[in-house]
């Protein structure tokens, strides 16, 4: 794996994780109401 790619994986993990953990809290948040 070339060495510039490797800060554009965890960029997009970390976009990913946080997509993830927003959805998450809004499904938590309707089934609450």
């Amino acid at each position: 794996m070339l060495l510039f790619e490797v800060p554009l994986l965890i960029r997009q993990l970390k976009w990913l994780a946080a997509k993830e953990q927003r959805q998450y809290t809004e499904v938590n948040q309707k089934s609450e109401v």
